[in-house]
């Protein structure tokens, strides 16, 4: 039997027991986690893997993204302020999804 997941959302490492139960209550057992603290920790993910294990949920992915909200979703000018290209947020950004790996790593993910 096949498997299915969806995106659990933490705001903070208090919301992932009840978030991993409402996951069970769906009826999934694996998830894509969206955490995007201001700094990833290797405590938060001990935290969150104990919880994961202990309620039943398996995560296989890892949603980074950036902390920041400098974004601007439009056809004109997103261009020159999306993702890690860009001149004035990248660096910032590419140091935040490194760090996003470590992370990921201590959860015992491979995909970020």
């Amino acid at each position: 039997m096949r498997e299915y997941g969806t995106f659990v959302r933490l705001k903070n490492i208090e919301d992932a027991e009840s978030s991993f139960l409402r996951l069970k209550e769906l009826g999934f057992s694996y998830c894509h986690l969206v955490y995007k603290p201001k700094e990833y920790c290797k405590e938060d993910a001990i935290i969150i893997k104990q919880v994961a294990q202990r309620v039943g949920v398996k995560i296989v992915a890892l949603f980074a993204g950036f902390y920041d909200s400098y974004t601007k979703w439009d056809i004109y000018g997103d261009y020159k302020i999306a993702g890690i290209n860009s001149k004035k947020y990248g660096r910032a950004r590419l140091k935040y999804i490194k760090s996003a790996s470590v992370f990921a790593k201590e959860l015992d993910v491979s995909d970020v």
